[in-house]
């Protein structure tokens, strides 16, 4: 299931370019839009308008469901971990998590003994759902929020290993390129004072990363928050 809940209602207009699209029909006695699937024996793919702020997209017996609770963001126990407290908010959960196939010269290729890299392909089979939402950005201040469940505790200390090495790659990265070009450190400046300022947590099940930013010169400013929680 996917919930997508927007800062304002939905406008007459966004609901016609969704039925200019989509098939409209009734479920429950309830209107809901059919997403086509072309893979015969696919359980029907529903998009439900939960309230005026706020899209479902999911399986046909859990917008049943959904229908049946009225809250969009607990049609099943493992949305709980969601915060819907965003101006806009993205959750996609799965029933069990989903294990890519990874063929052997990426597990034992070299770079995968990096510890980041190690990390991320331990989380491979682990990940059953995440959320990203989104708050406050006019006038350039607002916050980001990514959250996630695993299937283990364990997962939560694979997260934030993958964390810490993106915040070092990213200074790396973002470092060599002001030395290179002295004109990309107007803008890349505050994101770099952003990745030093920042801070990656792990406690139990529960694994985060926070920064600030503060906009380039004549932009206003932006603070961003990126939290991320397991289990």
């Amino acid at each position: 299931a996917a919930v997508l809940h927007l800062r304002s209602a939905v406008t007459p207009e966004q609901l016609a370019a969704i039925e200019a699209k989509l098939e409209k029909t009734t479920l429950d006695g309830k209107t809901v839009y059919v997403i086509p699937i072309e893979q015969p024996g696919t359980p029907r793919l529903l998009v439900y308008q939960a309230d005026e702020k706020t899209l479902v997209f999911s399986i046909e017996r859990f917008i049943k469901q959904l229908i049946a609770t009225g809250d969009p963001y607990t049609p099943r126990p493992d949305l709980a971990f969601v915060d819907g407290g965003q101006d806009i908010v993205l959750a996609v959960t799965l029933p069990e998590p989903v294990t890519i196939p990874l063929p052997a010269d990426v597990t034992n290729a070299p770079a995968a003994q990096n510890a980041t890299i190690k990390a991320l392909l331990g989380l491979n089979g682990k990940i059953k759902g995440l959320g990203f939402g989104i708050e406050g950005l006019s006038g350039g201040i607002g916050s980001m929020k990514l959250q996630g469940l695993a299937s283990d505790e364990a997962s939560a200390q694979l997260a934030k290993t993958a964390l810490e090495g993106a915040v070092v790659l990213g200074k790396q990265q973002i470092a060599q390129i002001m030395q290179e070009n002295p004109l990309a450190a107007v803008m890349l400046g505050p994101v770099e004072a952003a990745l030093n300022g920042s801070k990656v947590t792990q406690a139990g099940p529960e694994f985060g990363f926070g920064a600030a930013i503060k906009a380039p010169p004549g932009q206003g400013s932006a603070q961003f928050q990126v939290n991320a929680r397991v289990g």
